[in-house]
């Protein structure tokens, strides 16, 4: 599960992503007006409004372009988490680890999703999570006080937050209900049908721990899926 808003996901294609990459690692804003159109296309997907020049300008202003390399922080345990974070290009993942080095992987995003420890935002109060980028990430960040003008006085934004509100709780309620409820054949079977790409992009100790399960169990149980859908 993502913290995420994951209507008709489309990621972006090779020849962008290796564009913004390389606008973000040179300090080139050029390029840059890419990555805001993503963020664009997707408020006015998810509400059927057009933004005009005015919002987009907004937006523009308290969004801010942020690049992470593979296995760089966006938060650490113990920090509090002051922005929400959304994917243009990577991937990452939140995480807790025990007393014992184990880690707990909460929640993948990728492409078009967005990321925070919400509870630590909205109390700001220290973070029992980890969020690390799994691939080079593009980001656009907004701070949890900008997030909150801008909802209370932007009306498209405040439709489009109502709608990434209700999106997020009903994939926690369903990462609940499977966990509950499903075989862990059962979760991974459906992780891969639901998120296809997750196979191929996140390492199978990595699912291994989303699932909550030893990573020889979950080699076990990749014996028995087809490769069709784990490809």
């Amino acid at each position: 599960m993502a913290s995420k808003l994951n209507f008709n996901v489309q990621n972006l294609q090779p020849m962008e992503n290796a564009l913004l990459i390389t606008a973000a690692s040179s300090g080139n804003p050029s390029l840059r007006p890419s990555a805001y159109e993503l963020l664009f296309d997707q408020i006015e997907e998810v509400t059927n409004l057009r933004l005009c020049k005015t919002d987009k300008a907004i937006f523009q202003s308290v969004f801010h372009f942020k690049m992470l390399r593979k296995r760089q922080y966006l938060l650490q345990q113990g920090d509090i988490c002051n922005s929400l974070a959304f994917v243009v290009q990577g991937a990452l993942r939140m995480f807790s680890t025990n007393g014992r080095g184990h880690e707990a992987i909460i929640i993948f995003a990728v492409e078009r999703d967005w990321l925070a420890d919400r509870e630590s935002m909205i109390n700001q109060g220290a973070s029992d999570y980890n969020i690390d980028a799994i691939e080079d990430c593009v980001l656009l960040t907004i701070t949890y006080q900008a997030l909150e003008a801008l909802r209370n006085s932007n009306p498209a934004f405040a439709a489009f937050f109502r709608c990434q509100i209700k999106a997020f709780a009903i994939a926690t309620q369903q990462r609940i209900h499977r966990a509950l409820n499903l075989t862990i054949e059962e979760q991974y079977h459906d992780l891969l049908e639901t998120n296809p790409a997750f196979g191929q992009r996140f390492s199978q100790n990595m699912l291994a721990s989303y699932l909550g399960v030893q990573p020889e169990t979950l080699s076990r149980i990749r014996k028995f899926i087809p490769d069709k859908i784990q490809a």
